[in-house]
């Protein structure tokens, strides 16, 4: 069951909203709930290659002590964007998060063609230092609530609405697949309903709230994702187009 944005006419102030539709094309699935790539026996699988293209994209929200830290591994497909992996965790120390994301990162599943995309905002030098030093080489974002994308590639500096307009997009064109069966599936539909609903409230291109009240650590982890992997896209058009 994928995830999808649909209308809802039981609300006047919110017309759509996000939830899990039956796809009545699915067929037998074979990867078990909650994790990223394993056969039918539950055993790792081998994806990919070492050296090839970029893959993966994966988006940390690295959380505050007493907030979620939420990680979302985007796959790029010949056909579309794909999220094989959610997570979330709280309370850990910032050194025991690195370790972990640098763990992740070095999954034979992902095959060496993974990328890191951190929020970068809030945590500060010494975390993005703690990531470097790990040989994580993350793309550092800093979120502003201007309206262009500046700053080096490997440090951007990159609007809200960006951010959020590439993943509700993604979503809405049928680009970005996320599968009910995943661990924190209905977590993230709550988390991209409560963003839209306050998007919507406020009757313009605002983004001012998305970060007040509930949670959306997942919905900004899956949108430096899904931003990282559409921007490598349009690098690769670009410079098809200039040879």
């Amino acid at each position: 069951m994928p995830l999808k944005i649909v209308r809802d006419f039981s609300d006047p102030n919110h017309t759509r909203k996000v939830v899990y539709e039956p796809d009545r094309a699915d067929g037998p699935r074979t990867r078990p709930q909650g994790s990223i790539y394993r056969d039918g026996a539950g055993r790792l699988r081998n994806r990919r290659e070492e050296g090839g293209p970029i893959k993966f994209y994966v988006g940390l929200d690295l959380g505050q002590a007493a907030d979620f830290t939420a990680i979302a591994i985007v796959e790029k497909t010949e056909n579309c964007l794909t999220v094989p992996h959610l997570d979330r965790v709280r309370g850990l120390p910032y050194p025991q998060l690195v370790t972990m994301t640098a763990e992740l990162m070095a999954r034979p599943e992902l095959g060496g063609q993974s990328q890191l995309i951190v929020d970068a905002t809030g945590v500060g030098r010494p975390v993005l230092d703690m990531l470097r030093s790990s040989e994580l080489q993350p793309i550092a974002v800093t979120i502003h609530g201007g309206a262009k994308v500046h700053g080096s590639r490997r440090a951007p500096r990159v609007p809200k609405r960006d951010l959020v307009n590439c993943l509700l997009l993604a979503l809405q064109g049928g680009a970005l697949q996320i599968s009910s069966e995943l661990q924190h599936a209905e977590t993230l539909a709550r988390e991209l309903t409560e963003m839209r609903r306050k998007l919507s409230a406020a009757g313009h291109d605002s983004y001012g709230v998305w970060r007040e009240g509930e949670h959306d650590d997942l919905v900004l982890a899956l949108a430096l994702g899904v931003w990282q992997a559409e921007r490598s896209v349009h690098a690769s058009l670009a410079g098809s187009v200039a040879i």
